[in-house]
């Protein structure tokens, strides 16, 4: 009998956690005994794909806490979802899921496990919403992740399970066309980032660090705008790389469904994140297509990235990040042997051979999952 597991996500956006969960559902093999169930707030972009793979989501609804009939109904609507597809183990993706979904969980005796994808706290309202139903194991991306969980968590169960990620290979095959495309000569370096509209990920400092680099390079922003603050931040940027007079070495490309191509396409990929990584699946997807990196050493990132595969650089010291990209983009033998480094790395963090295995194994074995759970009312 296999175990049946319900992922529990709010799904309004696109990012890390909807890769990692994509990649669980490409590959139902992996996990041997194990049935994936797929719970969604939100439709969009995430539920197409998960429908696309043959997941069939289920839409119970994404509420806001200053409307609690919101609320009231996103948890019946789970209930009415547990009665009619029971789950034995039920994960959420954040403190928020656990906060908004947790009491109908319990109520429904369904043991909950937390897969933290980030050490980010949150407001302290919202931790105390989750006290109140914790979770019987907690599953970390990444050992910084477990070792800087919120209060809330710390004295729980913790296991460090990487996300399982689809990677590509090198394509050299697409270099010479995506350029074309996109305008860009043989000769150039190409700089790639592919991350989420925020402050946090660090573009202005990857703009700020090129503005002083001389040479035949472009840098190209991957990412758009999800929300109106992402939006705003954006055209920040903009005004940035025009102040700095780079404006016409920048292209923002936006929300790509080809990034592997461009990945064939570039030189060097970056990751200049001024808050720290949990994990940064972008990164290893980098790494797996045989590119060299230049990332802040800070966050998850030096548990699968060194000086052998990448360069480390401190978060947000401008002068470094120029010194690193000159040195990358002044030397090709350099880039090649980063990149042929990286691509053994990428495998060991996140392929999904190991980490689909492991995951299944872990939900099977624990303990404190197949204990009988106290039903309690909730609301």
């Amino acid at each position: 009998m296999s175990l049946r597991v319900l992922h529990v996500h709010s799904g309004n956006l696109y990012g890390g956690v909807e890769t990692m969960l994509l990649t669980l559902a490409r590959h139902p093999e992996l996990a041997s005994g194990v049935r994936w169930q797929f719970a969604l707030g939100a439709t969009g972009k995430f539920s197409d794909a998960l429908a696309a793979l043959g997941a069939a989501p289920v839409v119970i609804g994404l509420p806001r806490f200053a409307r609690p009939w919101t609320l009231w109904s996103a948890r019946a609507q789970l209930a009415l979802l547990l009665r009619r597809q029971p789950a034995d183990v039920a994960i959420v993706h954040s403190l928020w899921t656990l906060a908004v979904w947790g009491p109908a969980l319990r109520a429904a005796g369904v043991p909950i496990v937390l897969y933290a994808h980030s050490p980010s706290p949150g407001p302290a309202w919202l931790e105390r919403r989750a006290r109140r139903t914790p979770p019987a194991l907690v599953i970390a991306n990444s050992r910084y992740t477990a070792d800087h969980l919120v209060p809330a968590l710390a004295s729980l169960p913790c296991e460090v399970i990487h996300p399982p990620l689809t990677l590509v290979g090198p394509a050299p095959e697409a270099r010479a066309p995506v350029r074309r495309a996109l305008g860009v000569g043989d000769a150039a370096g190409v700089l790639l980032q592919v991350a989420r509209m925020e402050e946090g990920k660090g573009h202005r400092v990857a703009l700020e660090a090129l503005a002083p680099v001389r040479g035949d390079w472009v840098y190209w922003i991957v990412g758009g705008a999800q929300r109106p603050a992402e939006a705003a931040y954006a055209r920040s940027l903009r005004a940035l790389a025009g102040r700095l007079g780079i404006a016409g070495r920048v292209t923002f490309l936006g929300e790509r469904t080809d990034v592997p191509a461009l990945l064939a396409a570039a030189d060097i990929f970056v990751q200049p994140s001024t808050e720290p990584e949990g994990f940064g699946l972008a990164l290893v997807e980098a790494m797996a297509a045989g590119r060299a990196a230049v990332a802040s050493d800070s966050g998850a990132t030096p548990e699968f990235a060194d000086e052998r595969c990448a360069r480390l650089v401190p978060p947000a010291e401008v002068p470094a990040w120029t010194g690193a990209f000159r040195e990358l983009l002044g030397d090709s033998g350099l880039r090649a042997a980063l990149g042929r480094a990286a691509e053994g790395r990428a495998r060991q963090a996140c392929d999904p051979a190991i980490w689909i295995p492991r995951l299944g194994e872990l939900l099977a074995s624990q303990p404190a999952l197949h204990q009988p759970q106290e039903a309690r009312p909730g609301r």
